[in-house]
């Protein structure tokens, strides 16, 4: 499947193992739930506002490139503009699992080709994309 995060994933592999390496210890930091936090999203709980936006980067949505954080945003595309085209390429939607809440962080399991954890911070009450640690050839 070939998802314009996927293409980004490839086309930046040595950055993306660099970044693995160093988000590696925040994805096993992030191991608990606040699934009852409501803060934001019009009543829309922390985790399920993770989810929809996991769902939303993982995808072939260019508005999602407005919910990326903009050091991640240069490092996975270069710019908000290379991010929008990329997007712009229909995909299969990869599914998203496993999301955890801690705090103002989280982590979002997402399956295509490979298996992808990606990091979330919340900033100024809204949640970003912040990072990815891919595991190759891990997905479906």
């Amino acid at each position: 499947m070939d998802t314009p995060l996927a293409r980004g994933r490839r086309s930046r592999y040595p950055l993306i193992a660099l970044m693995a390496a160093l988000l590696c210890g925040l994805a096993l930091a992030a191991c608990g739930s606040d699934s009852d936090n409501d803060s934001g999203g019009g009543g829309a709980s922390d985790e399920d506002q993770v989810r929809e936006i996991a769902e939303q980067v993982s995808g072939d949505d260019p508005a999602a490139c407005s919910k990326i954080t903009a050091e991640f945003l240069k490092q996975q595309f270069g710019s908000k503009e290379e991010c929008e085209k990329s997007a712009e390429a229909p995909g299969e939607k990869p599914a998203v699992e496993d999301v955890k809440v801690d705090g103002e962080t989280a982590t979002a399991v997402v399956i295509d080709e490979d298996r992808s954890t990606l990091e979330f911070v919340k900033e100024s009450d809204e949640w970003l994309a912040s990072g990815i640690e891919v595991e190759e050839g891990g997905g479906k």
